[in-house]
């Protein structure tokens, strides 16, 4: 099998995460992967030191998306918010507008490639309007049977105006693609709020796998140079959707009980955003105790020696792959009856699933594992075999192949 796996992404996160985990476990030495980017991709120029297996790797640059979005940027920097959702409305609709020039444009790239099947990866839905309009040049190119389009984070419910503009696409991308894919049951609900993708009989779950984390070792200077020991850790863009908030209320708790222990935060978010959390760090007296630690591009060793894994989001957290880089290290989990996270932990096997608006509760729960490390060995164990069974890559990269396989038939 000749496979292409088309993405558009502009930041670094989870999709780069998958994409590696698909192409490094694909099941089948003798197929060929070719790996279709946007020349914007900030991970593209580190693909080439995470992929173990010969891929194929093309960069795409649609002069007409990039225009707009520069456009966008340059016309909303330091304006309202109230001129800038204006001014996206408006370049939403210049987008849709040149819908058929983009698949057109595609579909030439495309067609010099020599495939025989497409697996689009895109972020939320509606997302990349490039990952979009490449279902349906596949479709084109290759006949529905030949394109899967996979979505990795929750469908916005579009208001009246752009429901009826982005409608004539959502047909489209129904009527080209065989199988819709996403990531946990409730994320690939969401898309019922479109009318024409809900009305798309083919839809499946394939839960996201990593790389077994008993095969790593790597090393970390983050906890040498703060000589930290006992400790929870949290993990993902610093975003108001990943609750900090929440968990920082619930860690004031914590210190009350358990003086000693530390809570490090790894991600990033915008200058704004980390600015206003160190600030509300410090209004709760939580600065000896909370270390915010940046961006981390290895993780290993920090999740391996963690107490436990938080899980803390407030809103739209599709599947949360930090539960299972826990998991695979036998690290309990804490985390938020939100989306896809019951999904992953099941009947509380690996952690234990908290209400999303009690910060007591949760910090409550996250003290049975830190006085309790008998309990908290027992669940980290259990965690690793619901690992094993459902979560590996290699399980993962084996559902999209038989999805694939059978759309070809």
């Amino acid at each position: 099998m000749k496979l292409c796996v088309f993405t558009e992404n502009y930041q670094r996160g989870g999709i780069d995460t998958f994409i590696v985990s698909l192409v490094n476990a694909w099941p089948e030495g003798m197929d060929e992967l070719t790996l279709f980017t946007n020349a914007e991709n900030p991970f593209e120029p580190h693909l080439k030191e995470r992929l173990n297996r010969p891929v194929r790797i093309i960069k795409y640059e649609n002069r007409i998306t990039r225009q707009t979005n520069r456009l966008v940027n340059q016309f909303t920097t330091s304006r309202t918010s109230f001129f800038q959702l204006i001014l996206n409305r408006i370049f939403e609709l210049i987008n849709v507008l040149l819908f058929p020039f983009l698949v057109y444009n595609l579909y030439k790239q495309l067609k010099q490639l020599n495939i025989d099947s497409l697996l689009v990866v895109n972020g939320g839905y509606p997302g990349g309007i490039n990952c979009r309009a490449s279902s349906v040049a596949g479709c084109v190119l290759l006949t529905k049977n030949g394109v899967v389009f996979s979505f990795h984070n929750y469908s916005v419910d579009p208001k009246k105006v752009r429901r009826i503009v982005e409608a004539p696409i959502d047909f489209l991308v129904s009527r080209s693609t065989k199988t819709i894919v996403s990531v946990s049951a409730s994320c690939l609900s969401s898309i019922n709020n479109r009318y024409f993708l809900r009305s798309n009989p083919r839809r499946q779950v394939i839960f996201n796998g990593i790389e077994d984390p008993g095969l790593l070792n790597v090393k970390n200077e983050v906890l040498k140079n703060h000589k930290i020991e006992d400790y929870c850790i949290v993990i993902g863009a610093i975003e108001p959707r990943k609750g900090h908030d929440f968990l920082l209320d619930a860690f004031r708790y914590v210190v009350e009980s358990n003086p000693n222990v530390f809570l490090l935060i790894a991600g990033k978010g915008s200058a704004q955003e980390e600015e206003r959390i160190a600030i509300r760090i410090n209004l709760l007296g939580l600065n000896e105790r909370v270390v915010l630690l940046g961006y981390i591009e290895d993780v290993d060793e920090l999740i391996r020696k963690s107490s436990v894994m938080l899980v803390p989001s407030q809103s739209y957290e599709s599947f949360g792959l930090t539960i299972i880089e826990a998991m695979g290290r036998k690290v309990p989990v804490v985390a938020t009856k939100i989306g896809g996270i019951p999904e992953v932990l099941g009947s509380n096997i690996g952690g234990i699933v908290c209400p999303s608006n009690d910060p007591r509760v949760f910090a409550l729960t996250i003290l049975q594992f830190l006085e309790n490390k008998e309990f908290a060995h027992k669940v980290g164990c259990e965690g690793r075999l619901r690992f094993e069974q459902k979560f590996t890559s290699n399980m993962m990269a084996l559902n999209y192949r038989n999805v694939l396989k059978v759309d070809l038939k």
